[in-house]
């Protein structure tokens, strides 16, 4: 589940960020699949492109785009998620 805010400042502080995730037990999803919709898509690429680059303890970091855990998501989890793009599960 994701936040996005915006108020009303020139310019504007917005706030983009993952809040909390759940997935329902039995589930099998593809590494990649961000919106966990069952399919890697654009989608996906677009929310693994708002935190390409952040690392562990800076806000726009997910752990759920660091594919392999390192604490930065950056080329190696890009080269996963392109690995399954297109894929369905």
């Amino acid at each position: 589940m994701g936040l996005s805010s915006r108020d009303l400042a020139t310019p504007a502080n917005t706030v983009d960020r993952e809040v909390v995730s759940f997935t329902i037990a039995g589930t099998q999803l593809l590494t990649g699949d961000l919106d966990q919709n069952g399919r890697v898509d654009g989608q996906d690429l677009l929310r693994f492109a708002r935190r390409f680059g952040s690392r562990l303890g800076e806000i726009l970091y997910s752990p759920s785009a660091d594919f392999n855990s390192d604490g930065i998501v950056d080329g190696q989890d890009l080269a996963v998620l392109a690995n399954n793009f297109g894929k369905s599960s």
